[in-house]
């Protein structure tokens, strides 16, 4: 039976590598939504990713052929630093190694470091949009009931991003940089952008209909669902705009696991 449509909805840990964006000065994005075990310079901890792909199936012999549309949605959160006023200008709290494999923050010469942090927060969101051209071998699960299922996804992808505070979706940038301080800005740009990139997803899908196929036949029957499967997958996403451009770096090498329904 040919499927001809599908939708996953699937979930896993990503932390991006924005500090390794090209021309970035320190490590911003650990510096700031770090925690206390995280080391200094070391990704973040893994935050929850969830996305959903709409996939068209238009190729059907050996295995199955198909295009595909992903779209997602991340969030970190982090205290906002204080910044403290210097004879140059400003300056922050700044993450040290704490001597057990996390950090701790020192702050500026007679600041108590207890202040480094506002009651504020700041917001990271992404999200991430994918074109993907889609192989999936389930030759074998349609003619022989093996329910196992490789497959292959890979194509391009594009990430948005915006960086929020507790009082504002989108916030402005208020201080930029100069040398190790920090000055105000009137009317400073929005934090926001996007980065271009390609993606590729190998995985592996198991055909629930093996537990019991005579369920399977009815909701084949009266819903129109085909095959239902659990699934899980490597995500590698090359994200760097191709090295065009002032872009972050949102590259990431994770797994993700969820559940398709093919129709």
């Amino acid at each position: 039976l040919f499927r001809s449509f599908a939708i996953e909805l699937k979930f896993g840990p990503y932390a991006p590598d924005i500090d390794k964006t090209t021309g970035i000065m320190g490590t911003p994005f650990s510096d700031l939504f770090g925690d206390s075990g995280t080391p200094v310079g070391g990704r973040p901890a893994w935050q929850l990713l969830t996305q959903v792909e709409f996939d068209y199936q238009f190729f059907s012999r050996l295995g199955t052929l198909g295009v595909g549309l992903s779209g997602g949605y991340y969030r970190i959160s982090a205290p906002q630093f204080n910044y403290f006023p210097t004879a140059t200008g400003s300056a922050v709290c700044t993450a040290v190694d704490n001597g057990s494999g996390g950090r701790t923050y020192s702050a500026p010469p007679g600041i108590d470091a207890s202040g480094c942090f506002s009651g504020d927060s700041n917001i990271f969101n992404l999200v991430p949009l994918e074109l993907l051209l889609i192989y999936r071998f389930d030759w074998l699960d349609r003619r022989f009931k093996i329910p196992i299922v490789p497959y292959v996804k890979g194509g391009l992808a594009y990430s948005f991003w915006w960086n929020g505070t507790s009082g504002s979706f989108v916030a402005n940038l208020q201080f930029e940089k100069s040398g190790s301080a920090y000055s105000p800005l009137a009317n400073g740009p929005a934090v926001s952008g996007g980065t271009a990139g390609l993606a590729v997803h190998p995985g592996l899908a198991l055909d629930l209909g093996v537990i019991d196929r005579q369920a399977q036949q009815i909701m084949d029957r009266e819903l129109g669902v085909n095959r239902i499967s659990l699934f899980c997958e490597m995500n590698y996403a090359w994200m760097t705009n191709f090295g065009v451009g002032s872009k972050l770096n949102l590259s990431n090498l994770t797994f993700s696991a969820g559940l398709l329904a093919e129709f």
